[in-house]
Parts: structure tokens; sequence; C-alpha cells
């Protein structure tokens, strides 16, 4: 999140966290001076704040743009009537340099709250699926959680670009994960790579997987600096040949009906 925030990727940034004051990571990072929110029986309320926190801001740097040109007309004696209304109510002060806003949203340790219920209306779930048209102005959302599929609604689990998985043991969590957003390549596959992208003793480095990636051969990588080449061409020839029963043991090559996924 640093990281963005240095290269100009992020200037408005919120955190929605019931741990926060006992976590000195998060200090470190520049949220807004009243974008910290730790009651977590609230989350619902403080994700409100926030979007509408971002709208306010787009408003301004809307209506700045708009005052910032007349401003400029005004200088060169090319006003019109409009002009000179918009500039006589605001006293024709120098324009603001209000930059177009581009939010981020941090949200830690908020499984199993009201902001993640699986419901129709969950506020959380519908910023997932406009996020990038909040008002005109986009926001990105991160999230720090211990479970997958019991911790998050399954619209947001269906909305992840970049997904980060650290160190487990626990099978099932990781079967899950493949199954909801990484399918396109065999389970054996993907344990390789993430216990690969995992094993120093260390235990920081974690699997990446990147669902916008426009090249599908590097979706998986380890950290930020290392990419893993994954042939889809030959994954998905082992996905389909492990679908045909024919491939089972007692099974003829010429039978050609599909078999369940326990069978496989």
């Amino acid at each position: 999140i640093q990281a963005y925030w240095d290269c100009g990727g992020l200037n408005m940034l919120f955190c929605i966290s019931p741990t926060y004051e006992s976590n000195s990571s998060l200090q470190t990072l520049p949220f807004e001076k009243d974008g910290i929110y730790t009651d977590a029986h609230n989350s619902v309320g403080a994700l409100k704040l926030i979007t509408n926190a971002i709208k306010a801001r787009h408003d301004d740097y809307k209506f700045e743009q708009i005052y910032k040109a007349a401003y400029k007309k005004w200088k060169k004696d090319k006003a019109d009537p409009k002009d000179y209304a918009i500039l006589n109510r605001q006293h024709f002060r120098k324009p603001i340099d209000i930059k177009w806003p581009q939010a981020g949203i941090f949200i830690d340790d908020m499984t199993h709250t009201e902001i993640m219920a699986n419901t129709i209306n969950n506020q959380l779930s519908h910023l997932c699926l406009h996020h990038r048209h909040l008002d005109g102005a986009g926001v990105s959302i991160f999230m720090a959680l211990q479970t997958f599929k019991s911790g998050m609604p399954r619209v947001v689990r269906a909305n992840l670009g970049l997904v980060l998985l650290f160190p487990t043991c626990n099978m099932t969590e990781l079967e899950e994960i493949h199954r909801e957003i990484c399918n396109n390549v065999t389970f054996d596959t993907f344990k390789k790579l993430f216990f690969e992208a995992t094993k120093d003793p260390g235990g920081h480095d974690f699997l990446l997987i990147n669902k916008l990636a426009e090249d599908n051969t590097k979706q998986f990588g380890i950290n930020f600096d290392r990419v893993f080449i994954v042939d889809p061409v030959e994954e998905r020839r082992k996905l389909l040949k492990l679908d045909r029963c024919h491939d089972l043991p007692g099974r003829s090559a010429g039978e050609s009906e599909l078999c369940t996924k326990r069978e496989c």
C-alpha cells in the first residue's frame, strides 16, 4: 500500500480495523486524518462514511476544474456572464490544486462481522462490483483475512484482482481457493506453485495470484518480483484428461463418458 502511495497510485487512504491501535505497521500508513475506523460493530456505517468522503472530494475536484477554467478566461478578458457568476461566488480567489481522488480502503481483521455478511444488500459487495465507477472516481480495496471462503462474501471473492497467499497447511482452504479463483490449472500444479513460493522458513514470502495479468502464462508469482511461467494449454490438457473416465484405471480408451470430480 505504501508503494502505491509513493508512486502516486493513491492519494486518499482509509482504514477499517478494530486492531489498528495495536498494529504498528498500520500506523505508518498515511491514512486520512478522520479516515480510521476501529469499531467492528459499525463497519457498514464506516464504509458509508468513507464512500461519502470520496464522493465529496470528487465533487470538489470537478468544481475546481470548472472554476479554474473560468478563472483562466477571466485573466485573458474572455470571461462570459456564466464565468463571472462562478468567480463572483468564490470572490475571485486563486484556483486550488485539488487532485483527482485516487482512494484506497484497507480492511483488516473484519472476518465474520457485518461488513462481511453474505447478504444481498451487503455494502462491501456492492462497492466491489462498482468500485471503478464510484461517482466517477475509483477506489482500490485491500483486505487482510485469515480465512477465504468463510471470511468474505462470494461477490467479494469473485471480484478479487490480486490474491496474496501466505504459508498455510490447511489443505481444505487451499482447495477452496483453487476451486474459486485459479481452477485454470490443476490442483496439483497449484499446490506445487504455492509450496515453492512459501518455502522460505522466514514465513514472509507469498504466492501472488494476478487475475488481471495480461499474459495468462504469468498469473502466478513469488512476491512481487518473480513470476512462474505456466503453460495454459498444457494445464487445460491435463484438466480435460482428468475429467474423462477413459483415463481412470479399468476404463477402456474408447469410453468417453464424463466422470465425477470425486471419481477423478
